[in-house]
């Protein structure tokens, strides 16, 4: 008969290294570069799309938010600095169509815009 030595206590301390390494991974800000942004549709209206437009003078970048409905939350990753702001143009599935620059001036590379209509 082969007898294995117990691992219990190697397995706790695994799965516990693996809860603090996630748990700190998901409080860690965005990485240096990336703006990230939370749309808040406030409204009792679903969007059909949500189109951010950015730029600089050397890049462009347009980003497609497709299918939000009224009172949620969706999130997305630009590759843009704080503070600069971007162009938003937000379709909502009723043909209303509204146009604006957001978070001009706004610094932190967490940030959120509240769609109201």
């Amino acid at each position: 008969m082969i007898v294995y030595p117990r691992r219990d206590g190697l397995m706790v301390g695994l799965a516990l290294l693996a809860g603090l390494l996630l748990g700190a991974w998901s409080f860690a800000g965005p990485p240096e570069g990336v703006l990230s942004v939370d749309f808040e549709n406030a409204t009792d209206h679903a969007i059909q799309s949500l189109t951010i437009d950015h730029g600089n003078a050397n890049t462009q970048e347009r980003i497609q938010l497709l299918q939000i409905p009224a009172q949620t939350t969706r999130h997305a990753v630009l590759n843009h600095q704080p503070g600069a702001g971007f162009n938003v143009t937000v379709k909502y599935a009723d043909g209303h169509t509204v146009e604006f620059c957001a978070n001009r001036g706004v610094e932190g590379r967490r940030q959120s815009v509240t769609l109201y209509r």
